[in-house]
């Protein structure tokens, strides 16, 4: 298994089609796992969770990354996971704050600000995660998210400015990753404010191309760049840290040790 690991990573190094092609081969087998054994479908989950869903990380393909999570935990803990899609649906029905997409859109609108509004709930594994510092899930301050898509940079901040003026905004929560993106190259402007029914919803600001970026990463490269994608691609896979995983295949002899500090590397 670890031999597998190792020479599959080998395979991602020569050809970044490679690590997309490998993601949805994984997210297809996750989607079709209940005709294994029991036994399968936990070790399956298990390799999944700690080594393809980091990688979708990596390379920013948020998307990805959260559809693997969710399958893994479905098969490594159903009750819990059944039990934190109802709590999380119970809240949205509760809260009442769909309505945030045409107050949102309308203010934009008047600020002569073109704008698409997204809602986004948190994935269920995102939740299982946060749980671990959050007493109640009502606390996670990204428990719901909605997507404010613009045109350009300068409207980010413009639209910023009119959620201010809209909702009371947590300051402690609000990031710049527009001037400093994270190192798996996600960007955007994300704040986090409080509706009128007490809850916590976040607002992420980008661009239609950070937002190709931000759901599909590196993969996206092709809706975004064209025929530069592929040059794009290899230098942003070294800004993502890609490299350095390369560069201890030579060092390592066991497969042992080689998949322990290739999950290392993965980890956030």
């Amino acid at each position: 298994k670890d031999a597998t690991i190792r020479k599959l990573v080998s395979y991602f190094q020569k050809d970044f089609r490679v690590i997309a092609i490998k993601l949805a081969d994984r997210l297809h087998n996750m989607l079709t796992l209940n005709y294994m054994s029991l036994q399968k479908q936990k070790e399956i989950a298990l390799e999944t969770l700690s080594i393809y869903a980091p990688f979708a990380y990596k390379i920013g393909a948020y998307d990805l990354q959260y559809q693997l999570e969710d399958l893994s935990l479905l098969y490594l803990e159903p009750t819990k996971y059944y039990d934190l899609l109802r709590s999380r649906e119970m809240i949205k029905h509760e809260s009442h704050f769909l309505d945030v997409i045409e107050t949102v859109n309308k203010s934009l609108n008047a600020h002569h600000i073109n704008n698409r509004v997204q809602y986004v709930p948190k994935n269920i594994y995102g939740i299982y995660k946060r749980l671990e510092t959050y007493d109640d899930i009502k606390n996670i301050p990204d428990l719901f998210s909605f997507k404010v898509i613009v045109d350009n940079v300068n409207d980010c901040y413009k639209a910023l400015g009119v959620l201010h003026d809209l909702y009371k905004v947590i300051d402690a929560y609000e990031k710049n990753y527009l001037v400093h993106p994270k190192p798996n190259l996600y960007q955007s402007l994300d704040t986090t404010a409080l509706i009128e029914s007490g809850q916590m919803i976040q607002f992420l600001i980008r661009t239609k191309n950070m937002n190709i970026r931000c759901n599909n990463g590196l993969i996206g490269y092709g809706e975004i760049y064209g025929s530069k994608a592929r040059e794009k691609i290899q230098k942003d896979l070294e800004e993502c840290g890609i490299e350095k995983i390369w560069s201890f295949d030579s060092k390592v002899e066991s497969d042992a040790e080689f998949v322990r500090i290739l999950k290392q590397n993965l980890g956030r």
